[in-house]
């Protein structure tokens, strides 16, 4: 009993000083949030005041969020007076407490060796950097992670007790994870079919998540003219850069905790026949298809893990589930070692992770709203504005007006692949009233790849400069605004 009450006062410490931590980073983290969630509050408000869940309200109809639960939420909670940027820290905050509230719950239930593999679990979840950007980001990365692990403990439970309430709660979870972000379809792909293989997938089940599934992609289809986000589309095959940040996302985060749970159980893990063992396959098999999907499409890591962080969890919970309850423990000090130096790792990576916060939320401040602003007034009613590199909050605070998203997230036409030439005809082709163009040099235009044409395009001259807009600093970028010279009451240049 005595060693019973000890180890309980050690989890319940740990526990109190992880919500102090979590807690005193929260304080610091800077309000607000990121570019691609004004996107989503765009989505939102167009469906809460219109009825219709588009970028535009005129035009091809465009997929431009990662996912839609997120988005229908923030609509939900216009609806009711809840603006989008506190719901979305609440989500955040929400998911997030939940979340290692469940981790912390299954590590306490773990026996033997595994209850202080889920203590170290825990503290490594707790303790990840990257987390923390993503509880004032609103985006959909901590809800989707939320679910992810609801989805496995449940998928562990009916694993044992086979239970009609558990596996329906699990349909229904995997079915929302698929709504929130694509790799929710993984989700139920590999638990499903983990649990087909083991001979232990009723029927109904299967035919439940099918049907959910073959539903939700049968309205996206139809109100959207594709099966997948445009984000999976456009962001493809541009370089390196994304494959490299998800090769130091595994570098930093995976090597270690895979490493110390390797030496303290010897590479032996529970048998693949057990419930515990086939959810922590399961488990780990959801990290490396969902880590190989980003990889191979090269996603670019625009926000601190964001394709990667929700599967971090999943990781830590399949050792708990992985680790035999009675197996005697090896390699005890060098395993404690490796966990220790991953701690501090994490640690002392928060610092650069809420740097980068604050440098996102600075561009946002002082170039995308000074530029959305300039242009409010001064366009017509129902006149184009073009956007480029992060259109969210300009298009968002230009809501009354259909805009021209040139990343072509959130344009069917350039989502589908064009030129330099075909973008730069398709920017002009709608006449916008108003340009916000990015440039990484303030002194002049110097825009990305598919528009580098367009500083010596001859129709630039029917434009207007009316200013240029940033933080400054190396790292920063600037907005370039433009506004058709006929409403600006005097010739181009």
């Amino acid at each position: 009993m005595a060693t019973s009450r000890s180890t309980f006062l050690i989890f319940l410490s740990v526990l109190v000083m992880a919500l102090a931590y979590q807690t005193a980073v929260f304080f610091q983290l800077e309000p607000g949030p990121v570019d691609d969630a004004y996107i989503l509050h765009r989505y939102a408000q167009n469906l809460a005041v219109h009825g219709r869940l588009v970028w535009n309200l005129d035009g091809p109809p465009a997929a431009g969020a990662t996912g839609w639960l997120q988005t229908v939420l923030y609509a939900a909670g216009l609806r009711v007076g809840i603006e989008p940027a506190g719901l979305g820290v609440a989500l955040g905050l929400a998911s997030q407490l939940l979340s290692l509230g469940l981790l912390w719950t299954c590590a306490w239930q773990a026996r033997g060796p595994a209850r202080w593999v889920g203590l170290a679990a825990f503290l490594l979840a707790a303790t990840a950097p990257f987390q923390f950007p993503h509880l004032v980001s609103g985006l959909e990365t901590p809800l989707f992670g939320l679910l992810g692990l609801i989805g496995l403990v449940l998928f562990r439970q009916v694993l044992t007790h086979r239970r009609p309430a558990h596996w329906a709660m699990l349909i229904g979870v995997l079915l929302l994870a698929a709504a929130t972000r694509p790799e929710g379809m993984l989700l139920g792909l590999l638990m499903l079919g983990t649990a087909w293989t083991a001979r232990r997938l009723p029927a109904w089940a299967a035919a439940a998540w099918v049907f959910g599934l073959a539903a939700y992609l049968a309205w996206h289809l139809a109100s959207f003219g594709s099966l997948l986000p445009a984000s999976v589309t456009v962001r493809a095959g541009q370089g390196t850069a994304g494959m490299q940040a998800g090769l130091d996302f595994f570098g930093l985060y995976l090597l270690l905790p895979a490493a110390a749970w390797g030496l303290l159980s010897s590479l032996r893990f529970q048998s693949p026949r057990s419930a515990g063992g086939l959810a922590g396959l399961c488990g780990m098999g959801l990290v490396l298809a969902g880590s190989l999907v980003s990889l191979g499409m090269r996603q670019e890591m625009n926000f601190s893990g964001r394709y990667f962080a929700p599967f971090y969890p999943l990781f830590l919970l399949s050792f708990i589930y992985m680790t035999p309850p009675r197996r005697p423990v090896h390699w005890a000090g060098p395993a404690a070692l490796l966990a220790v130096l991953q701690l501090v790792l994490q640690l002392g990576g928060l610092s650069g992770t809420l740097q980068e916060l604050r440098t996102g939320q600075a561009v946002l401040a002082q170039a995308h709203r000074p530029a959305a602003l300039a242009l409010a007034d001064r366009l017509p009613a129902g006149a184009w504005v073009a956007a480029v590199r992060d259109p969210g909050l300009v298009c968002s605070l230009l809501i009354e007006h259909p805009c021209l998203d040139l990343s072509g997230l959130n344009d069917p036409t350039l989502a589908a692949g064009a030129t330099p030439g075909e973008t730069l005809d398709h920017l002009f082709s709608h006449a916008p009233a108003g340009m916000v163009v990015t440039s990484y040099d303030p002194e002049r235009l110097t825009p990305g790849p598919s528009l580098a044409g367009l500083p010596g395009d001859p129709r630039l001259a029917n434009y207007v400069l009316l200013g240029v807009f940033g933080p400054g600093g190396r790292t920063a970028y600037y907005q370039f605004v433009y506004l058709r010279a006929d409403l600006a009451g005097e010739a181009g240049p």
